[in-house]
This record gives C-alpha cells, sequence and structure tokens, in this order.
C-alpha cells in the first residue's frame, strides 16, 4: 500500500511539474504594437491612412503592419532592441498603421505607398492634399533585415534620437585614414602596404 501511495504521489507530483514546466516555457504570441497606435481617437489603419495623412501637411512617419510572422519577426528582433537601446517604449515619431484587414490590390499599394511589401516604413510628405512618398523601408521575409538596417534607416532620415555609429562595411579593406579628411592626410602611411 505505501508503494502504491508514493507512486501515485510522484506520478502527480511529475503532472504538476510538466504543468508548470509548460506554463513558464508556454509560447507567446509577439505583443500588438503600442506605439502610437491611436491618432486622437482614430485607430490607424488601411482604410482611414490615406485621409488621416492628406488631412495633415508635412512630414510624417509610419510603420504599415500585418498581423503575421513577418510582423512578428520585426517586433521582436528589430524594434524591441532598438526600444531597448533607446530605452524607449516606442519608437520617434513612428506611427503603427495595422494592414491585417487590407482588401485593396497589389498595384494600389505600390501607386499609392510606392511599396510592395507589408511591413514597411514609411515616409511621406503631405502639401495640400497631394502625398509624396520621401523614403521606404520594405521588409522582404526571403531577405529579413536586422535593428542596425532600420536604425541606419532611421539616422539617414534624421528620426533616429538614439547614439548612433555608421557601419562599416565589411569588404577586408582598411581604412587609410582615421580623422577628418584632407587633415594630415599627408603624414598617412597606407596600411596595407
Amino acid at each position: 500500500m505505501s508503494k502504491r501511495f508514493i507512486l501515485g504521489l510522484l506520478g502527480v507530483l511529475i503532472c504538476v511539474a510538466a504543468f508548470l514546466l509548460y506554463l513558464t516555457n508556454k509560447p507567446q504570441s509577439a505583443p500588438k504594437p503600442q506605439s502610437a497606435v491611436l491618432m486622437g481617437n482614430t485607430v490607424l489603419t488601411a482604410d482611414n491612412i490615406q485621409q488621416t495623412v492628406q488631412a495633415t501637411d508635412g512630414l510624417q512617419y509610419y510603420f504599415f503592419y500585418k498581423d503575421d510572422s513577418d510582423f512578428q519577426y520585426i517586433n521582436e528582433y528589430v524594434i524591441e532592441p532598438l526600444l531597448e537601446e533607446l530605452d524607449a517604449e516606442s519608437l520617434p515619431a513612428i506611427q503603427y498603421v495595422d494592414f491585417s484587414n487590407y482588401q485593396g490590390s497589389l498595384n494600389q499599394l505600390k501607386n499609392t505607398w510606392s511599396i510592395s511589401h507589408i511591413p514597411s516604413f514609411l515616409i511621406v510628405e503631405s502639401n495640400n492634399g497631394q502625398i509624396t512618398v520621401i523614403s521606404t523601408l520594405e521588409y522582404i521575409s526571403e531577405d529579413p533585415y536586422d535593428k542596425d538596417t532600420l536604425k541606419t534607416w532611421m539616422h539617414e532620415n534624421n528620426i533616429w534620437t538614439g547614439k548612433y555609429v555608421e557601419q562599416q562595411p565589411d569588404n577586408g579593406e582598411t581604412p587609410i585614414s582615421i580623422g577628418e579628411p584632407g587633415i594630415g592626410d599627408e603624414d598617412q602611411i597606407p596600411l596595407d602596404e
């Protein structure tokens, strides 16, 4: 009887341990974007983004996304590391636009927003209701980019607010001089000779 009791208790403990292990390692869905999802009381979606852009003159910054695996990748491996680096809850100036229910064609997407993939980051300018796309960064799952690509794009478009160190190309070349160009260049000796 005591062996049965001990085996039963051991079985229950194993089941409880397995359940607790499952709960602590349960896969979680990517969090919904929380930065600037609301503009006033309006939720930005594929249905209202064009009117929203046309209503406000000047430069505007957007992240078009669909709730899919590409968005989950961008959110987890690109946006979240940048938010940690900035010690912020949202990317500066960028408003999220939900394209999950987009019913338009690829041609409409290209013609209106100059993109052919979602998720995409966009900078647009509106002037008296006319929309001009200034810059885009499209995510293509066959050729994914990392946080440094987005950071560089943001830096090049003057919206990165954190520290930025320019990435050196990995082409095996050694820089000849370090410092300001033209100052002391005559004293520099090429390092590969």
